[in-house]
């Protein structure tokens, strides 16, 4: 547990014992296990409503009790982190609930067969139905929320389904990981979901990230980079068609169910 965790899980704690009937809301769950939130990420706020209320936090209507549940830290009992991922499937956005799944796989904190036995047993509460379905759209080897919102937003346009997490191996005896390949027609698309973002800073970086580039641009690969404000407006799909990605033959699955 970080410092931030324990900072909240103390003021938490100190809240309840002067108001025992305050409800959570996940906002403050999802702090404590790591959980990205696209809503207020990072914001240490304690989020309250008495028991007969909901909790109304922007876009997002919730009413979780953490003292109910199995898991205890510190003395403090707290939701399960599949309870969580539960809460955020039944209240929040597609995009939240799968990247909250994905990053928990990614980090190993669970495995899939642990989330479909938690489905088994607990097949008539609220949230299992869309649990099970998101699950079928989360990826282990996303690394950021923004990888995954990236991989969704291309399954929900149709395009190819690219290979993830590839391991580039180059003449120079240098091998490079990118985040997602195309590979059609005889071309090398490389789709980097973190734009320029993590080496504005740091000169050595960038350095080496010019290097990387130059590397896989000499192998013959093309390189397009997403940041999250493109997948807000038309420049996601204006790349796309720049670098001629093609559409899959059928669409598959809806991301989003009429009915679960």
């Amino acid at each position: 547990m970080n410092d931030k965790q324990h900072l909240l899980l103390m003021l938490m704690k100190g809240y309840l014992r002067k108001n025992p009937y305050a409800v959570f809301s996940y906002t403050n769950a999802a702090l404590l296990y790591g959980t990205p939130r696209w809503d207020g990420e990072g914001q240490s706020e304690i989020h309250t409503v008495q028991l007969s209320k909901k909790f109304v936090n922007r876009k997002v209507i919730t009413h979780i009790h953490p003292h109910f549940s199995q898991m205890e830290i510190r003395g403090f009992k707290v939701v399960s982190l599949i309870d969580l991922l539960t809460e955020i499937c039944l209240y929040d956005t597609a995009i939240s609930a799968i990247s909250s799944i994905s990053h928990h796989l990614h980090n190993n904190d669970f495995t899939i067969e642990e989330i479909l036995s938690y489905c088994e047993q607990n097949k008539w509460k609220g949230g299992i139905a869309r649990l099970r379905h998101y699950l079928r759209f989360a990826s282990v080897n996303d690394e950021s929320p923004l990888e995954t919102k990236v991989r969704l937003k291309l399954y929900e346009m149709g395009m190819v389904i690219p290979k993830q997490q590839i391991v580039i191996f180059c003449r120079n005896g240098k091998n490079y990981r990118v985040d997602f390949l195309f590979l059609f027609r005889g071309r090398k698309v490389i789709l980097e979901a973190d734009g320029l973002i993590k080496y504005s800073e740091d000169v050595n970086a960038r350095s080496a990230e010019r290097q990387r580039e130059s590397d896989l641009l000499n192998e013959g690969y093309e390189i397009m980079r997403v940041m999250n404000s493109d997948l807000d407006n038309n420049r996601f799909f204006q790349q796309l068609d720049h670098y001629e990605i093609p559409h899959r033959r059928y669409f598959g699955r809806k991301i989003e169910k009429v009915h679960y």
